[in-house]
């Protein structure tokens, strides 16, 4: 073992070829937690990410405005690869809540976003990413098995 605490391990493994060559590879062991956060983390991309292309910017000289507006693809794409990794990372019965919470908690500021300042700024979006991945670790906390 390279290094162990509670939340990761780092192990060495040799591995032979049949041809007789040797590498050394590390591998890392997550704790669920760990893994849960990178999950919650992912998903929350994504929602930003959708949020970027479902609002439009609220000013004409911010940086989300010279970012400019995802196409749907790219959203479905990052969406896809968020619900890919909670697919790996989590047990099955956790994926959806997980996934209706973050995801509420993404529409309902991002329709406050829209309601209050007529569409998004970079500030908004970064609040939209860390409200969105709160509701997914809390229902990570209510929903998780220890």
């Amino acid at each position: 073992m390279v290094y162990d605490n509670r939340w990761v391990r780092l192990g060495l493994v040799d591995v032979e070829a049949p041809n007789g060559e040797r590498w050394e590879y590390h591998v890392v062991h997550l704790a669920r937690i760990a893994i849960a956060l990178i999950a919650s983390a992912s998903l929350s991309r994504a929602f930003m990410y959708a949020a970027m292309g479902l609002l439009p910017p609220a000013k004409r000289d911010g940086l989300s405005f010279q970012a400019g507006i995802p196409a749907w693809h790219d959203i479905a794409i990052a969406c896809a690869l968020a619900v890919g990794v909670l697919l790996i990372a989590l047990p099955a019965g956790v994926i959806l809540p997980v996934l209706l919470c973050g995801a509420a908690a993404a529409l309902l500021l991002a329709g406050l976003v829209k309601r209050q300042i007529g569409g998004q700024t970079g500030d908004a979006l970064g609040a939209i990413q860390q409200v969105s991945e709160l509701a997914c670790l809390i229902a990570l906390s209510v929903f998780l098995p220890v």
